[in-house]
C-alpha cells in the first residue's frame, strides 16, 4: 500500500504488481545504498578513510570503486527511468496532479529553465525513493511509529566541537543513536514506551535528518504509516503465536543488522479477522 500510494502521488504511475520494473529498480537502489552506507571492511571502508577515493578502480583492493560505479549507473537509471515516464505523459498532455508531473507542467507553462528545473524534479523523487520508499509499514499508533522509527551533511563553515575542529566541507555524519540515548530528553532510552511521546517537551527521534537535509517527504510517509496501523489494526487482532502444543510463544526480540538500517528479526504471530466483512475486503485486495 505504501509504495503504491507513493508511485500514484509522486509520479501518477499505478503501481499494479511487486514484481513491477519500477518498483524492483527502487528495492535494488535502496540495499545498494543503504550497503553503501556500512563501514566495514567487506564493503566501503572509504566510508572511514576518504582518501581511499582518489585510488584508481584498478588497484587490487579497490574494487568497491567498480560496484560504486555500477550502482550510480543503476541509480540514475531507477531515477531517470520513473521520472522519464511521467515526463512524456505530461508531453502528451496527460494531467494527473502528481507532484513530478505538476513541477514538470508549471515549468513549461512559465518558462522556467527546463534544466535546472528537471534537476530539481529528479532530485526531489530520488529523496522520496531513498527516503521512505523502500520502509515496510509499521503496524502501531502515531506514538509507536514515533518510538520505532539519513544522510551525510556538509560543514558549511568552519566549526569547533568539544575541542576538535571541524573545517568548513568536511564530512558530518550525524549519531542517530547518540543522539536518542541522551537521557537529558529521553528517559530509560531502551526501555520501549510510546507514552514518553505524550510529553510535549520530549522531541520527536531525528529519524527523517534534520536541517536542510531533512527529508522532504516525511509528514507524507508518517501519514501514509497511520493510515497503514489504523488498516491493520481494524482488520486484524494480533497475538502471540500458538504452537503445534497450544502453547503461546513468547517471540525473540532481536535486531537484525544487514545493513545501515537495522530492524526486527522475523518472528511469529498469530493474526484474527476481525469481521466477515474485514474478511471479504482481505479477500477483495489483490
Amino acid at each position: 500500500m505504501v509504495s503504491a500510494v507513493f508511485f500514484d502521488t509522486v509520479y501518477g504511475y499505478e503501481l499494479k504488481s511487486l514484481d513491477d520494473q519500477f518498483f524492483t529498480d527502487i528495492i535494488t537502489m535502496n540495499e545498494n545504498v543503504t550497503e553503501s552506507m556500512m563501514p566495514s571492511i567487506a564493503s566501503f571502508l572509504v566510508n572511514v578513510f576518504p582518501c581511499l577515493q582518489y585510488i584508481p578502480e584498478w588497484v587490487p583492493g579497490a574494487g568497491w570503486k567498480k560496484k560504486a560505479r555500477q550502482w550510480r549507473e543503476q541509480k540514475d537509471r531507477t531515477i531517470d527511468g520513473v521520472y522519464n515516464w511521467t515526463k512524456q505523459r505530461v508531453i502528451n498532455g496527460v494531467d494527473d496532479y502528481s507532484i513530478i508531473s505538476s513541477t514538470i507542467k508549471d515549468a513549461l507553462q512559465t518558462g522556467h529553465n527546463q534544466t535546472e528545473t528537471e534537476k530539481l524534479a529528479k532530485n526531489f523523487g530520488a529523496a522520496l525513493l531513498v527516503g521512505g520508499s523502500g520502509l515496510d509499514p509499521i503496524a502501531y499508533r502515531p506514538l509507536k511509529l514515533d518510538q520505532s522509527f539519513r544522510a551525510p551533511h556538509t560543514c558549511t563553515q568552519d566549526d569547533e566541537y568539544q575541542g576538535y575542529r571541524i573545517p568548513k566541507g568536511a564530512i558530518i555524519i550525524g549519531n542517530i543513536w547518540a543522539i536518542t540515548q541522551d537521557k537529558e530528553f529521553y528517559e530509560a532510552p531502551e526501555t520501549f514506551n510510546p507514552d514518553r511521546f505524550l510529553d510535549p517537551s520530549v522531541p520527536v527521534p531525528p529519524v527523517f535528518g534534520w536541517g536542510m537535509r531533512t527529508c522532504p517527504g516525511r509528514h507524507f510517509f508518517q501519514d501514509l504509516f497511520f493510515i497503514q496501523a489504523v488498516l491493520i489494526l481494524a482488520t486484524f487482532k494480533i497475538g502471540r503465536y500458538i504452537d503445534e502444543n497450544g502453547e503461546e510463544v513468547e517471540p525473540l526480540w532481536k535486531i537484525a543488522v544487514v545493513s545501515a538500517a537495522a530492524r526486527p528479526s522475523t518472528f511469529k504471530l498469530k493474526l484474527s479477522i476481525r469481521s466477515t466483512q474485514r474478511a471479504e475486503l482481505v479477500q477483495m485486495t489483490p
